[in-house]
Parts: structure tokens; sequence; C-alpha cells
């Protein structure tokens, strides 16, 4: 496989660049090297210097077919490719998962060939498979990346033509804009008549997303003009049909609307006759004609104003130039974490050494305890089990300590803040001691002291013995008035 032609198609210019032919490996690599310079040079005039939004393949050597649902998976589809030629034991096909018969529907072109699944598989019915050579993309894509232009997506000629030219593809993008959701997806079916290689280029897609596709051979006609066209006959549609058909059992889809783009060759079936064709081989379809002189071209330039919907995967996910320069960068991230860690291990080491030093002299400090307390201990490796036991000996020889149960002193210096609060009260001193609470306030007259006397015997929950107060009015305009109180006989507690 190798690049026959490229075309470039911008808003405004179409450019197309042939390769020199050849037929070895070493021919095969100068296209690619000279495809990718070519583009290169006609990006760099242009605003988009750096950026290629969309890069498609031509279907030349890719095939499609179905798989079960539940095998829909790019390894196992893969694996089945490459042991194609392998004999399998039946007794291995027990486990339920077998892909056999896959291989033989697609191409025998080995790790020059990638596959993607379409649609969303369902694990009980079957799903379509594309496979697609893309050795000379992968090359491209390297090549073009080199040299410092991105590939924004990459697109089989498939997937462009359900995106051109799919009516759901075009409501799903109005609906976008509208902020309408639309409920009913029929599929829709395009055929597009390609004039230069002489086939009936064919696509199912669900609002423009991909989810089958084929082609097929007609015969193509050169006029006086060297011009090329396919010619499109009864038994053509006939052929279309049948394969249509053996996709619907397959996938359990049935399109409704039939987009025929292109203009057959004159002899053959008219695109009225090709229209009332395929909706009388197709029963319920309607059919829609769009002439078109280059379809192929048409197609990719009508791209530009969609919305992008599809990918080849194997080809959209491979690495770039940014992502090397990010798993450079995810290196020296892991180098200088490495560092950091080699440097906490050397600080732990360090610390470690301290931490001997600590438990040495912890060591000793206890040895020099029990060296005072009970020198027997010393070896022993539970001193503290046996210190233990001994207070719990002579507890039981001794009997409980009685310890006098403390004074509730924040409590009541609490309760007794609160009552000296009293508008009118000038506070000189507060005393608690151990024995006897000594209170120091001045007041303005008598009562306001007898007041206060009563607030303090009425405190709930205090044990205080308040005995009558003093008053001294000597010397000044305010009663200087000490009030004194005991505390209650101790109640014993043990320990």
């Amino acid at each position: 496989m190798q690049i026959r032609s490229a075309t470039l198609i911008g808003q405004r210019t179409t450019e197309r660049w042939e390769a020199e032919p050849g037929s070895d490996a070493l021919s095969a690599e100068q296209a690619v090297l000279d495809t990718a310079e070519w583009i290169r040079d006609r990006l760099s005039e242009t605003r988009s210097a750096k950026r290629l939004d969309t890069l498609c393949l031509d279907i030349d050597g890719a095939a499609c077919s179905w798989i079960r649902g539940r095998d829909a998976e790019t390894e196992l589809i893969r694996s089945a490719i490459d042991g194609a030629g392998a004999e399998i034991d039946e007794d291995d096909l027990h486990g339920g998962h077998s892909t056999a018969g896959i291989a033989e529907r697609l191409p025998a072109l080995g790790r020059e060939l990638d596959v993607d699944v379409l649609g969303t598989p369902d694990a009980s019915g079957r799903a379509a498979v594309l496979a697609a050579p893309d050795a000379p993309a992968r090359l491209l894509l390297d090549r073009l990346d080199a040299l410092g232009v991105r590939v924004g997506r990459v697109v089989t000629l498939w997937h462009t033509i359900a995106e051109a030219w799919d009516p759901g593809a075009h409501r799903a993008s109005e609906s976008d804009h509208a902020g309408i959701v639309a409920t009913d997806h029929p599929p829709a079916a395009v055929v597009l008549i390609d004039p230069e290689s002489g086939r009936l280029i064919w696509s199912w897609s669900r609002q423009g997303e991909l989810i089958a596709c084929g082609s097929m051979r007609v015969r193509r006609l050169r006029s006086e003009k060297h011009e090329s066209h396919a010619e499109v006959l009864e038994h053509d549609i006939a052929r279309l049909a049948g394969d249509w058909l053996g996709w619907s059992a397959q996938l359990g889809v049935c399109p409704t609307r039939v987009v025929v783009v292109g203009n057959p060759a004159p002899g053959g079936m008219s695109p009225g006759e090709i229209g009332r064709a395929l909706t009388r081989a197709w029963g319920g379809s309607m059919a829609d004609l769009i002439p078109s002189e280059d379809p192929i071209g048409d197609t990719l330039g009508k791209t530009l104003d969609v919305r992008p919907i599809n990918a080849f995967q194997p080809l959209a996910e491979r690495p770039t130039r940014s992502h090397r320069a990010a798993y450079r960068w995810l290196a020296v991230v892991l180098l200088i974490a490495a560092a950091c860690v080699a440097g906490l291990g050397v600080g732990l080491f360090n610390r470690a050494s301290g931490t001997k030093d600590v438990i040495t002299q912890v060591n000793q400090e206890r040895m020099d305890a029990l060296n005072a307390v009970a020198p027997e201990l010393v070896l022993d490796p539970f001193p503290a089990q046996r210190l233990s036991e001994r207070i719990a000996v002579l507890q039981r020889r001794t009997g409980d300590l009685d310890v006098d149960a403390p004074r509730p002193i924040m409590s009541e210096l609490e309760t007794i803040s609160l009552v000296l609060a009293i508008p009118g009260v000038s506070v000189d001193l507060i005393e608690v001691l151990d024995t006897l609470v000594t209170i120091k306030v001045r007041v303005r007259e008598i009562g306001e002291g007898e007041r206060l006397d009563q607030a303090l015997n009425s405190i709930g929950g205090s044990g205080l013995r308040w005995r009558d107060p003093s008053y001294d009015s000597r010397g000044n305009d305010q009663i200087s008035v000490v009030y004194t109180a005991t505390w209650p006989e101790r109640t014993a507690r043990t320990p």
C-alpha cells in the first residue's frame, strides 16, 4: 500500500498532488515524505499553517464486516486476524467468545490493518467492524507531526459521506443550535457514485454517525474527452439491495431514507431510474438524488461546514509530539519526585540515628529509675507490669486511701461573680481559701448590702455557708461591706 495522490481542500481553494509511480518500499516511503512536505508547504500559505483539521483516507483496500456484540473488542478482533491461519480447537470455543470467520471477511494485511468498531455495540446483537490498511497513514501522521503540522482527526471516506449527506446529521446540528432535543433518529443510507474508480460507495448512519458501510465495483467508462464515468445497471442495484438485506438482518437496522450522490454514465441507468430502482428494491424507502460531477470532492468540501461527528479511532488516538512532550515532562516530574523521595530517605535515616540515641538515653534513665526502686527488675522485660502487681499487693494489704474531695472553687467563684454584677456594687476583694471565702464590696446604702447578702444565700447548688455581713461607713460616702463564708466539711473519696 502506498500513497498515489493527495487533495487539499479549503474554504476557497482545492489543490491536488500526484505521487510519482513506483511499487517498491522506497517509493512508498518517499511518497509519504513528499506528501507531508507538500501539505506543509500548502498550509504555510494559509492562516492555519500548523493545523490540518481532517485527514481523510480513501477506502481502497478497506472493508466492513459484522461481529457479535459481546466480541466487539479491538484486541479480540486483532487476535482473530493474527491467528487466522492457525488451527482452532473446538474445545477452546466453549467459553462463549469466538471471532471465527471475521478474519476471512477482512483484508489479510496483518499488522498493516487497523480495526474500529462502529456505533455502540449491543452484547446481545451484532456490530459493524471497519478494517482499513493504515501503514501509509501512520507514516504520514508521524511525518506531519515531525514537520510541526497538527492533525485534528482522522476519518475514512465512509465517515465523511455519512457526515456530509445524512439528513439527520444536519438536523442534529440545527437542533443543537436551536436548543431542540430530537427523539426520533431514523437511520439513513447514502450511495455515492465514484466515477474515477468505478465504485458505488455506500454508508449507513444515524444522525451522521457511521454504523455500517461498504462498496462495490461497477463498470467504468471513458468518454472521448478522457473523462471517467461509472455505469450503473439494474443488476448493480440488485446486488446493492442484496448486500443491504444481509446487513439489515445482522444489525437489525433498516434505513428509510436513501441519498444518491453523483452522475451515472450515459448509457446506463439515469438518476431517476436509479432512484426508482432503489425504492423498488428497498421497499418503504424514499430516495433523494443529488447530481455531482465530482462527488468525492463535493463530499470533502461539504464536511468543512458540518459538525465533526466521526473519527477512525486507531489513528485518532495515535501519539503525537505533544504526547511525547507530555511523556518527557512526566519523566522529569518522576525524576524530581524520585530525588525528593531519596532526600526524604536520607533525612529519615539521619533522624533514625538521632532516634537511636534518644532510645539509648531513655533506656538508661529507665535502668537508673529501676535501680533506685527495684534493682531486681532492671533486666525484666515487663517491669511496668511487675510494679503494677506489687502496687496491687500493697493496696490489698493496707486498704484504700481516703483522699479528701477537692473544693469546687471555680464553680463557686463563677456563681459569686454573677451575683456581684448587681448595679451599684463595687468589688474590692474576693479571696477564696481552703477554709474561708471573703468578699469585700462598697455600696451606697445598707439596703443594697442586705439585698446582696440575700442573693449570696439564695444561690442554688452552692455549698458555702454565709455569715452575717459587717458594715463600715466611716470616712467616705460609701458603705464598706465584708461577707464571709465557710466551706462544708470534706467528704473522703477513694482514689
